[in-house]
């Protein structure tokens, strides 16, 4: 680290350039890059304190997944449709005016959709799973107002027979860098079981029986990356 009476410098300027890096026999003594990262996970609301050094935030946003149908009575049988994945998006905020304003960020992580119940009614048609809920970013000034926000959409629940086997949402091959999210060219999903729609149940066969419930759809989850110098 490089100091100055004592103190480590924060900024370095050659020719009138902002220098992030200096390197000396191989080790590097000075950066201008920060960088703080945060994810959630638990649904619901949370509030994040926007640094005042940063020049860029960058975000990957999974809602909540749909639940799977749940099944009924019927002679022949079959399978039930599974939720479908919550949205999802990656983007990247750098507009200085947008971030001179923010001072905090509502992040909101949506729930997945309770599964469709398993009924005993003689129909060939399924119970539906409940809706994901939406995951949201909002940059809010000191005041609460709002500055910029991103939602994203929950999955759909269940409701028609077919393939009973939900899936998260997967970004394969990202075009750039996402920084503190995700590199360039890498794939980008969710931890396990996030975002995902909730598999379908079945319907039964049995004359006095009950079908098989849906599955719950897959919480959201949020990563945010505050940085500068990148």
């Amino acid at each position: 680290m490089i100091k100055v009476d004592g103190a480590p410098i924060k900024q370095v300027i050659f020719n009138g350039q902002n220098i992030k890096e200096v390197w000396v026999d191989n080790v590097r003594v000075f950066s201008s890059r920060r960088l703080e990262v945060h994810e959630y996970a638990t649904t619901g609301l949370h509030t994040l304190t926007v640094p005042d050094w940063a020049d860029r935030i960058d975000y990957v946003i999974f809602a909540g997944g749909g639940g799977g149908a749940g099944g009924n009575r019927h002679p022949l049988g079959g399978h039930c449709s599974a939720g479908d994945a919550g949205s999802a998006k990656l983007g990247t905020i750098q507009d200085a005016g947008a971030l001179r304003r923010a001072e905090k960020i509502s992040v909101n992580v949506g729930a997945g959709g309770e599964g469709g119940e398993g009924g005993s009614a003689g129909t060939d048609s399924p119970n539906r799973g409940a809706n994901g809920a939406d995951s949201s970013i909002v940059l809010r000034e000191s005041s609460g107002a709002s500055v910029q926000e991103v939602i994203q959409p929950g999955g759909d629940g269940g409701y028609t027979a077919g393939s009973t086997e939900g899936s998260s949402k997967v970004f394969r091959g990202v075009s750039k860098t996402y920084v503190g999210i995700v590199d360039q060219g890498q794939d980008l999903e969710p931890p396990a079981g996030r975002n995902r729609g909730g598999d379908g149940g079945a319907f039964t066969t049995a004359r006095r029986g009950t079908g098989t419930a849906g599955k719950r759809g897959g919480d959201g989850w949020v990563k945010i990356a505050f940085s500068s110098g990148y």
